[in-house]
């Protein structure tokens, strides 16, 4: 039996590029290797051009029909002229039969292989998960609008930062400000109040009330084939509370004891994890902070960012490579293209580690180059 934890990781695995090459070889106007211009065939294009097949992040979108999303969304579409999301019951047919084209594709089994109750249990799963980045993205959204909304939060973000109108637009950072999030998710979206908590977004209090837990913050969302999937936010100088609360705030998650309410699916990524499957991928760079991998990939980097995971130094190379051989290079950035700050992770000698040396009495080893405010950034270079 497929396992349900991870099946649709893996289907949604497939490079949408090969399965364009393999379901609609003729329609391809333009290839680039990573991204390709396709003649869509649920519509008739004047330019031929209208569908965008994006093999870095794995989605696609056609500009004359305005649909878009992962690959198997692209599968449904030019399969059966559909496109299922924010499904909140069973899984139509349709998405069945292009994610069992898909299993075949992989060589995988397929679900409908299998017997109705453990179909039933993967499907459960997925449709749980789809539920709980439906209410992420809406909730993206509105941040997103608040944010263009608000000339003082634009004005600081790009005096803090450089992170112009631009970048907040084509990375959809958002800004909470006072506004009532939780009564316009249930409102206008009709989400029910039990999934709009299953986010993390919210605190149940003891007056059985929810709380936003994003206040004053500038919204960092997390994509993934085309999802909002995560959120960080980061407290802006002028909250009320600047004192008391963190400068960054990552998401609740599942705890038996304090929060039952949020979905025991909410995980908790790597920033730019998709482009890691890009099988053209030679190098990385890996910074320190949200902000700093912005930037970097505004200017055209391949870039992640580990801010909200454990990433030790040891596992640099197997997290983002697996087993493939690899090799870290530590690479000094300089102001300019990479923007005007670039951090790496950590430093040469972790900080745990010297000060485990010190309480053993054994004497720190040197630190090499400068210290945390220079501008650094790790690359992961294939060999």
């Amino acid at each position: 039996m497929p396992d349900h934890k991870d099946y649709y990781a893996k289907i949604r695995a497939a490079s949408i590029v090969d399965v364009a090459r393999r379901l609609i070889p003729e329609r391809i106007t333009v290839d680039k290797g990573s991204t390709l211009n396709v003649d869509c065939p649920r519509h008739d294009s004047v330019s031929k051009t209208s569908m965008t097949i994006d093999g870095a992040r794995n989605v696609f979108f056609c500009h004359g029909c305005t649909t878009g999303g992962d690959v198997i969304h692209f599968v449904e579409f030019v399969t059966e002229g559909s496109v299922t999301k924010d499904v909140r019951d069973r899984m139509p047919e349709s998405h069945r039969r292009a994610r069992d084209w898909l299993a075949n594709f992989l060589s995988l089994p397929t679900l409908a292989s299998q017997s109705p109750e453990e179909a039933e249990k993967v499907e459960r799963g997925q449709i749980e998960k789809e539920r709980l980045y439906a209410v992420l993205g809406a909730a993206a959204e509105m941040y997103h609008a608040s944010l263009l909304e608000s000339p003082r939060a634009l004005a600081w973000l790009e005096e803090k930062y450089g992170i112009t109108e631009e970048i907040v637009r084509h990375f959809g950072i958002g800004y909470s400000g006072s506004a009532d999030m939780f009564s316009r998710l249930v409102n206008e979206h009709s989400f029910k109040t039990k999934h709009v908590l299953e986010s993390g977004l919210f605190i149940w209090g003891n007056d059985e009330r929810p709380h936003a837990l994003f206040r004053e913050r500038i919204v960092f969302p997390y994509h993934s084939s085309g999802r909002v999937v995560y959120m960080i936010g980061r407290l802006v100088p002028w909250a009320d509370h600047v004192r008391s609360a963190p400068k960054y705030m990552k998401l609740l998650k599942n705890d038996p004891m304090r929060h039952r309410y949020v979905s025991p699916h909410l995980a908790n990524p790597i920033w730019g994890a998709d482009v890691l499957r890009r099988r053209d991928l030679r190098e990385v760079v890996i910074t320190e902070g949200i902000t700093d991998a912005l930037l970097t990939s505004w200017q055209g980097f391949d870039c992640i960012s580990p801010v909200t995971v454990g990433f030790k130094k040891r596992r640099r190379a197997r997290a983002v490579y697996g087993a493939a051989p690899c090799r870290p290079r530590r690479h000094r950035a300089g102001r300019g293209d990479l923007g005007d700050r670039v951090a790496g992770i950590g430093r040469d000698v972790p900080r745990a580690q010297r000060r485990r040396d010190r309480s053993r009495g054994r004497r720190a080893p040197a630190r090499r180059g400068p210290g945390r405010c220079a501008q650094r950034a790790t690359r992961v270079r294939r060999r």
